[in-house]
């Protein structure tokens, strides 16, 4: 039987999502807990590879259960009471045999949080804060707007090689500010390693004129590779929504 669950988790305390022989992560935990519910050694396929100080509140994770019959809810609720507080399972379904979270996956909505100005202390772990300094918020929008559509991101990701040419297609950016917390939403079909950060990253440095949105530009559409190497902090970082060709979660 395959099962897929979706999963809540706070990055800030995990050495990134994917599994690590000497350091914590939200995969061995998964991993761990599963095995102890299941009385034998489990492994489970996430949607993505967030990486350290990244949260999710919508990451997803398949895994073949030796079963036949279960009770999911019941099954979810016990796993829950074993998981750390700062992972949860929030929901479970049985998906065909041939899903993956990861390679069925055909869309990812992110969310990246700042602020600047005054320290929140509230908000450490879930809020970027980027100082008390000047910002420029149109300059940072400017720069956003750049990598909506079709374009190849090789200079936007520390990925060594890609079998789509590190071609992505971003469907929409959206950037608002409310009561000082600035908030930008990304949805595209897919993200390179790191490639949020990166695009982030040199909205900031035009945000603080560091960069101006031509330099910016000229690296989206250059033919050689030449990695901007302005990388924003991962704690601002969530993965918010993983989309398959059905909603499996409905």
């Amino acid at each position: 039987m395959k099962i897929a669950a979706k999963v809540q988790y706070f990055g800030p305390n995990y050495y990134g999502f994917q599994r690590q022989k000497n350091h914590l992560t939200v995969q061995g935990k998964l991993e761990e807990t599963l095995s102890s519910m299941c009385g034998e050694t489990m492994f489970i396929h996430g949607a993505g590879r967030t990486d350290r100080d990244v949260s999710a509140s919508g990451q997803v994770i398949s895994f073949d259960l030796n079963k036949k019959k279960i009770d999911l809810e019941d099954f979810r609720y016990h796993w829950n009471l074993i998981l750390p507080d700062d992972i949860a399972i929030t929901k479970m379904v049985v998906v065909p045999d041939d899903f993956d979270a990861r390679h069925s996956c055909i869309g990812k909505r992110y969310i990246y949080r700042f602020c600047v100005g005054e320290k929140q202390p509230l908000f450490i772990g879930r809020v970027a804060y980027l100082g008390n300094r000047a910002f420029d918020e149109k300059a940072c929008e400017s720069v956003l707007s750049l990598f909506i559509g079709h374009h190849c991101f090789h200079n936007f990701t520390n990925k060594k090689e890609d079998i789509d040419g590190f071609i992505r297609d971003i469907e929409y950016i959206h950037f608002k500010q409310k009561d000082g917390i600035y908030e930008v939403e990304l949805k595209s079909n897919g993200f390179m390693t790191y490639q949020i950060r990166f695009m982030i990253g040199a909205a900031f440095k035009a945000a603080f004129h560091k960069l101006t949105l031509g330099e910016i530009k000229t690296r989206l559409d250059m033919d050689e590779r030449n990695i901007l190497p302005y990388k924003a902090p991962g704690e601002g970082l969530e993965l918010a929504e993983v989309y398959y060709e059905n909603d499996i979660f409905a």
